[in-house]
């Protein structure tokens, strides 16, 4: 994954998960975002999986980011 397709997973994450989007999680900011994600890449590569950036690793960006970092939906 080039930094440029980087980049913009980050900012499809923080789109959905960013303070005032669609399904915000309080405490989210991009070096979580992307220490999540390169979490993610690796445990993907251990697997022998492919990260491609779509849906479902957004989803696991989301988990591990609640998970490693305790972080939680924000109250409406």
């Amino acid at each position: 994954m080039t930094k440029e397709e980087l980049n913009h997973f980050i900012d499809y994450v923080m789109s959905f998960y960013g303070p005032g989007k669609l399904y915000p999680i309080t405490g989210i900011n991009r070096t979580i975002a992307r220490k999540a994600t390169s979490d993610v890449m690796r445990i993907a590569k251990i697997k022998g999986q492919e990260f491609c950036g779509d849906s479902y690793d957004r989803e696991q960006v989301r988990d591990l980011m609640c998970d490693k970092y305790n972080l939680s939906p924000a109250k409406p």
